[in-house]
């Protein structure tokens, strides 16, 4: 992750993010964008539908388009983000895989992976519209808990017929990765 007018030469593995600083959630630095990073990186193969809920800055959104999702559904609810979000999409000329709409989780559509880097409070308000956006089989990753708050969330969402496949965690943060029934 890079603002725009930084040069830096990428690796033949990486992928470089562009990312003008603003006034949305999403630098790359916190922890639990980190841990959500990472998780895109190794459940990415190529060809997915994946939505970003809550995308902030739209960092997650790119990192997964980049990554090789044929198609990107991000989300939020505060117009400051959605232009935030946008103008990321824009500077990484995504604009042609990734969709950005003010609003929350879409009824109509499945995605085989779906992302909320949220507050514990928003994952287990949003658990049921979480789980029902997943393809049979599909994977959801959440983060933006701290570790006193994992088991309660961890358990919303199992209640939901999601099944809890991972924990990642980097100083006091959490992520967790959990699978919808095939």
């Amino acid at each position: 992750v890079r603002p725009p007018h930084i040069p830096y030469e990428a690796s033949a593995d990486e992928a470089v993010i562009d990312l003008v600083p603003g006034l949305a959630f999403g630098t790359g630095q916190h922890q639990s964008t980190r841990l959500c990073l990472g998780l895109l990186a190794e459940l990415i193969e190529g060809g997915e539908r994946v939505l970003d809920v809550g995308t902030g800055s739209g960092i997650l959104a790119v990192a997964a388009a980049k990554l090789g999702a044929a198609l990107v559904v991000a989300t939020d609810i505060d117009p400051v983000a959605v232009d935030a979000a946008r103008q990321t999409i824009r500077q990484n000329r995504l604009a042609d895989r990734v969709q950005v709409s003010e609003g929350s989780i879409p009824t109509a559509e499945r995605f085989d992976l779906v992302v909320a880097n949220l507050t514990a409070d928003l994952l287990q308000f949003l658990a049921e519209d979480l789980a029902s956006a997943l393809i049979p089989g599909g994977r959801l990753i959440v983060s933006g808990l701290i570790a006193s708050r994992q088991d309660e969330v961890a358990a919303a969402l199992s209640n939901r017929c999601l099944q809890l496949q991972t924990v990642r965690t980097e100083d006091e943060w959490r992520a967790l990765l959990l699978g919808a029934a095939s």
